[in-house]
Formats: C-alpha cells, structure tokens, sequence
C-alpha cells in the first residue's frame, strides 16, 4: 500500500476538526483526511492526485498561493491566512515542506478574524469618531501628561504631536486664566466632572473662546481627565449680535411710526405694543399689558375677531390683511388698514398686527361712496324719467299726429277721387302729396318706435328683441341669430327696459364699427341671474384702449346694468370679433 494512502496515517488524524493535506512536490494531493474531504465535498477518489490548484482554484493568486510557493523555495515552516468566499470562511494554512513533500495543516480561524476585524473596526470607528468631532478631544492624567487627543487638536492648537506630548494642559491658557483654570481641573478629580468656558491659546498666539467640559476616569488603572472642548466663538458673536439686534430691535419698534401690536390669539391678550400705539389710543403700557384683546374693539367685531384668531392658531392663516374698527381710551370709533402676520414669540403663536389709522380716508370714502349712490340714484331717476317722457312723447306721436296725417291722408284721398279727368296736372299732384303723407307716417311711426317700442309695452322683452333683430337684419343686412330660453314672465317692466336698450346699444355699436357679417346673441336665466350674450364676427378692438376713450355708449350700458345691481363685460381683441355680456339680477333691490 502508498505509504500516503488513508492507510498510512494514524486513525485519529480522520476525526481531527482541522483539515490535513499531504502534497508530493508537483503540488499534486496525496493525501487528505475527512475534514478536507467536507470542506470540498469531493470524495477521496476524487482528490487524489489532484493538483491543488484545481481542487481550490479560488486559492490562486491568495496569500495561500504565495505562502506554498516561498515554502518551497527556502524549505521552510510558513503560515498565510485565506478567506475562501466559497466556504464564507478563514483558513489559516500551516505548510511543512521537506524534500518529498508538503504537509499542510489547515485551521478554521474565522471566529478569530472576525473578532480581529471587530476589533479593528471599532478601533477605527472610535478614532474616525475623535477625528470627527467638531471641537477638540484630549485626555491628560493628574500630572497633565498626554496621553490621547484628536487631530482637530493639532489643527487648532497649532501645534504638532511631538510638542503636545512635552507640553502641560495649562499651557494653551493665558497667565489671567491659569489660576481659574487649575482650580476647574482639580474640580474635575475631586468632583468627577466640571465644565468651564476659557479662551483657548493656540501658537500663534490667537485666542479662541471655547467651552470645555471634563470628566474624570480611570484608564489603564491610572485616573485621566478626558475633556471636550466646543468653538464657542460663533455663539459669542451671535450672543453680541443678538444684543445689538435687540437694541436695534427695541429702537425700531418703538419709533417706528406705524402701530405694531403684538397679541396672543389663545389667550386673547396683548403682549406689546410700540410707542405709536400708546399716542394714538391713549392707553399707557400698563394697560395694555393687562388687557383683552377684544377690549378695544367693538362688540359687534368680537365674533369676527375670535374666528380670526382660531384661524391663526390653527395655521390656516398665517399672513391677513384687512379693515378692522378700534375703539379709542376716549370712546371714539377709529378704523385701521392691519397686516396680520403670525409668528414665535418667545416660544408660543402670536400675532404681530401691523396698522395704519385710515379713519380719514375711510370716511372719505364713505362720502364717496355715499356721494356715488347719490349720483347712481340720481341718475336712475333721470334714466327713468326719460323713459317715461320718451313713452309719452312716443304715444302723442303715435296717437295724435299720426291720426292727424292719417286723416290728412284720407282727405287727399276724398280729394283726389272727386276731381275729374281734366285736372290732371292737380290730380298728378295729389299723388304725389299722399306719397309723401305715406313716408312721413312711417317716418313718424319710426322715431316713436325708436323712442320707447310700442311692442316693447304690448307684448313684452322677448317680442321686442325679435323685432329689433329682425329690423336689424333688414336695415343692415347683417344676419342677426337670436336664441332666448327666458321668457317674459317673471321679468320686471325696467329690467325690460334695460336689456332692450343695451341690445339697442349694441346693435347701433356694431352697425357703426364692427364691420361684421353676423351677431349672435343669446339670453338665459340661471340662479335667478339673467344673462345677455352679443358676439358678433367683426374685426374686433383693443378693450383697453377703448376703456381709456370716450365710449360713452359702453359706459351708458354698464350704468345701465349696474342699477339694478348688474354688470357688464366686454371681450375683444382685434380680428377676433367682440362678446359683450350683461348678467342682472332678476329681483335687484334696487330699480330705475
């Protein structure tokens, strides 16, 4: 039998947990024991005489590779370790070479290296983390010897390694902070902790203010200081900054000329108010800062002024503009244009209220307004009363001197059948006289009609708008397309009026200068609001600049609309015809 077979090995060495391998010098296996053959999962058939870089390609290349390889060459004792992705484990190989052969002990030592590895991980996490931290981290034992700091150290304080190890922690103070200092120190081995904020002296000679804290503990059986030091220069030049901020802050407020008022919308409580506010109200700071906010308001604005409130705490408003009424120490009523602004008070919502007294100019206003309605009201009475003389006058035409020409007509008539056949010339004349009683007739029955439609009186809106579309059409020759879905039914006699003469209007408007070949015009009636559309296919105008003109007829028909609480649109550009659109409530409490 091979001395090498499984023959020619003690027993024990099958059931040994390391793996056992036997190479002649071709690197060819002649001998494997169990633990070789489970790691492969090949049988011994199959492993012997196999090259040992065919059984673990995955070793070329590795440490393994190299290890055999310098083992052979100087023929003596050497140890690699390998992890083997394979087996997701660590082998470390014991390779013994002589002159016939290799004998390799093969250990599992991933448990080992994954201890190591930890090991070496969190030691590179600890120093990644004292690199890191954004102040300087030192540790001194009672002597005041180095014995650990980070880089950060070094890059602050100037100095090297080498100089921090000779040198004392007292040594990056000045002499006026030494004594405090060394008193904070002793504190720290007596007391186990203290903190203190000095200004660090780094070799240039800058001082930089820092905060240090330090805790004593024992390190390698000897008691240390380990201390952390924070830049704390940021914060002193913000902390001086905020000083002056405020004083700046303070000066601002106060003078400023607009009222600023500061409230709390929990507790409805005024928290500040600057000088503008006590001279204008006349309440003195002590009063205010006991005070409800809804003390110097109306009863009447306190709903208003509570849900305002909800909505600022609530976050659903957080900026708001608007008219508020006020009420003066005296009792007088004030009115204030306030921006609302909501924000952190010393840590809680409140209310920064900027305001202006407009009390005057909202009393102009009211004069104005009151002035405008005054003129609107005038005007519809004027609107109203021409309606009714043009009525009048429409009728006297119609009645009375149309009966006249009318009879004058019939008298020609009579006239003209009783002259006999020698009077010619006379009776050529008569003619000609009843011709012209017939174009005056019509002419008159037109200037009545133009000045209040009889139609319009007799059979309502909707007759008269088809009677002005199709006079329209035929005097124009423009095609007219009216499309009405209201009828006249629950509509107003002045209502009436008003849609009559603004398509009155319009029509004229488009004779004039649209230039078009075809208006549309529909009227509907819906949530009791009745709407007028005219569009015609014209060449259009710049809206505008038509505003800014002398359009009296569109500023008629807007007047119009708007007394009966209506209104009027107008939408154009040019080459792309012209809507116009009255939309009129159709119960206005207010009537021509």
């Amino acid at each position: 039998m091979n001395p090498h077979s499984t023959g020619g090995y003690p027993p024990f060495i099958e059931q040994i947990k390391e793996g056992f391998l036997v190479l002649d010098k071709g690197f060819a296996i002649c001998y494997c024991n169990k633990r070789i053959r489970d790691l492969t999962g090949q049988g011994m058939d199959e492993l012997m005489g196999c090259h040992i870089w065919v059984a673990f390609p995955e070793m070329i290349g590795s440490a393994v590779h190299d290890a055999l390889l310098s083992a052979g060459a100087t023929q003596a004792y050497t140890q690699a370790d390998s992890f083997v992705p394979t087996l997701d484990m660590w082998l470390r190989f014991h390779i013994y070479p002589t002159t016939e052969d290799y004998t390799i002990c093969i250990r599992d030592v991933t448990t080992t290296r994954m201890a190591i590895e930890q090991l070496r991980h969190e030691r590179s996490f600890t120093e990644s983390i004292l690199s890191s931290l954004p102040g300087i981290f030192y540790m001194y034992d009672t002597s005041g010897r180095f014995l650990h700091w980070n880089q950060n150290f070094e890059t602050v304080s100037g100095y090297t390694a080498t100089e921090i190890e000779r040198m004392h922690p007292l040594d990056f103070f000045t002499d006026e902070e030494k004594p405090m200092l060394q008193q904070k120190i002793g504190e720290v081995f007596e007391s186990e902790s203290s903190f203190v904020e000095a200004n660090f002296l780094t070799r240039s000679g800058e001082r930089v203010p820092y905060y240090f804290t330090g805790r004593a503990i024992e390190y390698n059986g000897v008691r240390c200081l380990l201390g952390v030091g924070i830049d704390i220069a940021e914060r002193r030049r913000s902390e001086e900054a905020l000083v002056r901020s405020e004083e700046q802050y303070r000066y601002l407020f106060n003078n400023n000329p607009a009222l600023i008022i500061i409230w709390d919308p929990e507790a409805m409580r005024v928290l500040e108010v600057n000088d503008a506010v006590y001279s204008l109200y006349g309440y003195t700071r002590e009063e205010y800062m006991n005070m409800s906010v809804l003390h110097y308001r109306p009863a009447e604005d306190h709903e208003r002024i509570l849900a305002f409130a909800r909505q600022m705490l609530s976050g659903q408003a957080r900026v708001a503009r608007g008219t508020w009424r006020h009420i003066k120490k005296d009792g007088s009523l004030i009115y204030v244009d306030i921006s609302s602004h909501r924000i952190d008070y010393n840590g809680r919502i409140a209310v920064l209220s900027l305001a202006k007294d407009i009390t005057d100019q909202h009393r102009a206003e009211e004069q104005l307004r009151n002035s405008y309605d005054d003129i609107r009201r005038l005007n519809a009475h004027l609107q109203s009363v021409r309606e009714e003389e043009r009525l009048s006058v429409a009728r006297e035409i119609h009645d009375e001197l149309g009966q006249q020409l009318t009879g004058l007509k019939m008298d020609i008539s009579w006239l003209s059948r009783r002259l006999g056949s020698a009077e010619d010339v006379v009776r050529q004349r008569l003619t000609e006289v009843q011709a012209l009683i017939d174009t005056t007739i019509r002419t008159v029955r037109r200037i009545a009609s133009d000045l209040r439609p009889g139609i319009l009186e007799d059979l309502g809106l909707v007759a008269a708008l088809e009677s002005q579309s199709a006079e329209f059409h035929r005097r124009t020759g423009i095609s007219s397309i009216l499309e009405i879905s209201q009828q006249d039914t629950d509509l107003s006699r002045d209502l009436a009026i008003v849609v009559f003469r603004v398509y009155q209007e319009a029509l004229t408007n488009i004779t004039r200068h649209a230039q078009a070949t075809e208006v549309r015009t529909t009227m509907t009636c819906t949530d009791g609001i009745l709407t007028m559309t005219i569009a015609d296919n014209g060449r259009g105008m710049d809206v505008n600049q038509v505003r800014s003109g002398k359009t009296f007829g569109l500023v008629g028909m807007a007047e119009r609309a708007a007394m009966l609480q209506g209104s009027l649109t107008l939408d154009s550009s040019p080459g792309r015809g012209t809507t116009l659109t009255i939309s009129i409530p159709l119960h206005p409490t207010t009537t021509v």
